[in-house]
This record gives structure tokens, C-alpha cells and sequence, in this order.
């Protein structure tokens, strides 16, 4: 049954929808704008830059950040929507591991609401909420190939919300709940829930048009793909043919995954690295696997373990200008690692700064190392700009018992494998937050928290010093 909520609040002025449907009338505008001593912009552009952009209407981390587009958006007569950001859900407060949480208990801190960002007027729109509370979900904008054709399937240029958990964190439990939505009339329509539940999984859209759902907790092994045109879920082939009562009749992967990456390639397979477990987040070595959508060769192949297993990294494809030899390869850069369970001083995670390269086109040695980066980070988020450069930002530095954002940020360049520091560090220390390229080649920073948190060990600890943020910042190459 269709969810439909209709109420909105906008600040957009009088016109805007007429304005931004006539491409003639908003060039006027811009050039009007350019001369003007105000700018929508909180503060000037400046290249290599961070630069403060309006807040959001909710802390929150832990949310979804994706940009719009689709068919109506590359049309004619485009609506005021297209080119916007989707924020959705994610935590207000230290949900995760807060004492006061209970277990499998929805929380007040955990969000249903959602928002958009302007990237013209630099303003922020309240909009429909999702069905419940969601964090640590995944968002993917249904945009296939199949959008880009002259009869487009009705799904083209929605939005599709999957899993997550509405509860204190704990790796028994997550949701199973899916919906979609709707940018042109603003609404959420619950879709058919996945076989498994999932928390801190990756979606990715695949050349089939379908999403491909990796991993996360409670089923770290399992994989299973939505067709948004039939509106059902099937299982992957497995990758072993394992019975195993407590996760299901077989494993999908062969490594079970948990805040892993999963990146399409070229070729349309996909890359999941790192995240295995084995009893902890991380495994001492942690092959990688690829899954291949075709329909005859549909399955898992095990690639070569990356040279220092991690999580909370991020991998990035390597496409476009100035990506020379290493066209086509995947940057994986940072994230946590595992440096030894009997550690004395308790904690047995530590934060890398190094970054390597995989080759989807090597048999052997598909792993190379690459320049490193000039930060520790883990959490960060990386985004591939129109330059071909791959821009880290932000991220936590992870120290004994400390856990702590950072505001540093800077540009891979593919060229010749080396890190630069971008001229100017973020606005704010931000970690478990968001970034998306923007229509105009910026990039949108958006949330997380900003202040260190005390992680004793055990988790069930009192923690301090958290705060989950709503500020937001642009960066101009």
C-alpha cells in the first residue's frame, strides 16, 4: 500500500519553478546574480576550498546523502527538483552504543525524517518523512540503463531506501523494510522487504538495472539483488554451497562483509572489499570478491586479499581526464585495521593513511601499492571530480582510546600516485558524514559528528564528548 504525504515547507522565492523550467530565464538570472553584491552562497567560492554552506534542519550521521536525476531531469522542461540532494535518516543522537539504548528497541535519536539541498539558492527544503526510523541504511537512485532509453520504466529517477536499523547497535538485528521514493510527488512507497535484515551493507546499481545488496549485519554473507520492475528479491549463486541453520540455507559470499566498499566496474561486476568477519569487523587477511551479474556466468569469484585488510575505507573507480595507466583501477584509501585482540592498553583497532590499487584487468598481483595520504582517516568519504582527482575529506583518526574527526582533506591525483593537500583544510571536524558531487562539479559535505568520543572497551562503557552535527560545506576544485 502506497504511502502518500503531501506536506512540504520550502523557502524557495516566487517564480523559482517557472525560473529553473527556462533554462533562457534562469542564464539571465545567473549573470544578474554574478554582479550582485549578494551571493546565495554563504560564503565565496574559492578553488581548492572549503567553503560554509547552509545547515541542515537535523543533526544526523550515519544518513544518506544522493543526488537527483533521471529521464524528467534530461528533458526539456526539467523539474525544480533535478540536480538537487536527497539527505535521508541517520542518527541525532549517539544511538549506537549508548547506554540508555535498549537492544532491538527503535529509538527517539534514530530518524525517519528527510531533506533537500539546493544547490542554487543554498537552501534546505523539509520533506516527506520515510515510513520508520532508519541508520546505517543505503540509498541508490534507480537510474540504469534501461532510464536512458526512449520508454523509460516508471521507476527511473526514484530513490531506493534499503534496510538499515531503527535500534541501539548490535550485530543481531536490522531491517528488512524497503521503500521508494518519489521526487515529483514527494512521496514513500513501501516495496517488497529483502529476504534478510541489513545494517551497514552496500547497494549498488548494476548495468541489469537491478541493485545489488552486499552483506552488513545480521547476515554478513548474504547477497541478493532487487528488480525494481518486478518489485522482488533473489538471492545471488553462492560462492560455496554451505548449510548453516543460524544464517540460512548457504552463504552467497565466501567472506562475510560488514562496512566493506562495493564498486562497479568497467566491465559491470563488482568489486566488495574488505569488512570480513570472522568474530570482529576485520579479519587478518581478507580476500576480496567480485560478483558478476551476467545471467550465465551469474556468481562469486575470489580475487587476491588487499596488501592491509580494513573497513570504513572507501574505493573509488578511476575513470575520466588524467587517470593515465591506472584508467579502469579501484583506489582504496584509509579505513580501520585490526592491530591485535590481546593489546594491552584495550583497543584493538587502529586508523591506516596508506592507499592501493586494484586491477580488475591482472590474474596475479591485483593489488599495488600507491602514494600515501597525508592523514590517518577512517569513516572519510571520497569523491571522484570532473578533474579525474579523487578528494578525501574529513574522517576519524583512530588513537588508543580516542576517536577523533578530523577537518583535513586532499586530492589523489591518478597521474602519478601522489597525495596533495587541498589549499584549505573543511569548515569543521566531521566524521561518518556525507559528500556528494554537485551538477556543477562542487562537492556537498554534509553532517556527521564533530567532537572525539571516549570507546573504552567494553562498548557498554559510558561514552562522552559525542556530537552529531547539521552543518554543512562545499568544496570548489
Amino acid at each position: 500500500m502506497q504511502r502518500t504525504l503531501t506536506y512540504e515547507t520550502s523557502s524557495l522565492p516566487p517564480g523559482r519553478a517557472a525560473t529553473r523550467r527556462n533554462p533562457a530565464i534562469l542564464a539571465a538570472l545567473l549573470i544578474a546574480a554574478l554582479s550582485a553584491v549578494s551571493s546565495p552562497r554563504a560564503e565565496a567560492a574559492t578553488p581548492d576550498q572549503w567553503a560554509a554552506s547552509a545547515s541542515m534542519n537535523a543533526p544526523r550521521y550515519n544518513h544518506t546523502e544522493t543526488r537527483l536525476d533521471g529521464p524528467a531531469c534530461r528533458g526539456i522542461a526539467p523539474p525544480d527538483y533535478c540536480g538537487d540532494v536527497l539527505v535521508t535518516g541517520g542518527e541525532a543522537v549517539y544511538v549506537s552504543q549508548s547506554p540508555t539504548a535498549t537492544l532491538n528497541t527503535p529509538t527517539a535519536g534514530t530518524l525517519s525524517s528527510t531533506e533537500l539541498y539546493d544547490s542554487v539558492t543554498n537552501t534546505w527544503t523539509t520533506k516527506a518523512n520515510m515510513t520508520g526510523p532508519r541508520s546505517r541504511h543505503t540509498a541508490t537512485l534507480l537510474d540504469g540503463p534501461a532510464c536512458q532509453t526512449a520508454s523509460p520504466p516508471s521507476y527511473c529517477g526514484q530513490v531506493l531506501v534499503v534496510g538499515g536499523s531503527d535500534s541501539k547497535y548490535t550485530a543481531d538485528v536490522g531491517l528488512a523494510t524497503v521503500e521508494l521514493y518519489n521526487p515529483a510527488t514527494n512521496t514513500w512507497t513501501p516495496k517488497m522487504p529483502m529476504g534478510d535484515q541489513h545494517h551497514l551493507h552496500t547497494a549498488t546499481l548494476l548495468n541489469n538495472n537491478k541493485v545489488l545488496v552486499v552483506g552488513g549485519f545480521p547476515r554478513p554473507h548474504a547477497a541478493q539483488v532487487y528488480d525494481p520492475a518486478a518489485n522482488s528479491w533473489a538471492y545471488t549463486a553462492p560462492a560455496i554451497p554451505v548449510v548453516d541453520p543460524a544464517l540460512g540455507p548457504q552463504y552467497q559470499t565466501a567472506f562475510g562483509h560488514a562496512r566493506h566498499s562495493a564498486t562497479k566496474l568497467g566491465d559491470g561486476t563488482v568489486l566488495v572489499v574488505g569488512g570480513c568477519v570472522l568474530g570482529f569487523l576485520n579479519a587478518p587477511a581478507c580476500p576480496a570478491e567480485r560478483y558478476n551479474p551476467d545471467p550465465i556466468n551469474n556468481g562469486w569469484l575470489q580475487q587476491e586479499a588487499p596488501l592491509l585488510s580494513t573497513f570504513n575505507h572507501t574505493a573509488t573507480l578511476l575513470t575520466g581526464p588524467n587517470c593515465a595507466l591506472n584508467c579502469g583501477k579501484v583506489l582504496v584509501a584509509g579505513g580501520s585495521f585490526v592491530r591485535g585482540l590481546s593489546s594491552s592498553d584495550g583497543n584493538a583497532v587502529l586508523t591506516a593513511n596508506r592507499a592501493e590499487l586494484f586491477d580488475p584487468a591482472a590474474t596475479t598481483g591485483q593489488w599495488t601499492p600507491t602514494g600515501t595520504m597525508n592523514s590517518m582517516r577512517a569513516r572519510h568519504t571520497a569523491n571522484l571530480l570532473t578533474t579525474g582527482q579523487v578528494l578525501v575529506a574529513g574522517g576519524k583518526d583512530e588513537s588508543l582510546d580516542r576517536f577523533d574527526p578530523v577537518n583535513t582533506s586532499e586530492r589523489y591525483d591518478p597521474a602519478i600516485g601522489t597525495w596533495e593537500p587541498t589549499a584549505g583544510p573543511m569548515t569543521s571536524n566531521r566524521a561518518a558524514h556525507t559528500a556528494t558531487l554537485l551538477s556543477n562539479g562542487e562537492v556537498l559535505a554534509a553532517g556527521g559528528f564533530a567532537s572525539g568520543v571516549v570507546d573504552p572497551i567494553p562498548l557498554s562503557a559510558s561514552l562522552t564528548g559525542f556530537t552529531p552535527i547539521n552543518t554543512t560545506e562545499r568544496y570548489t576544485p
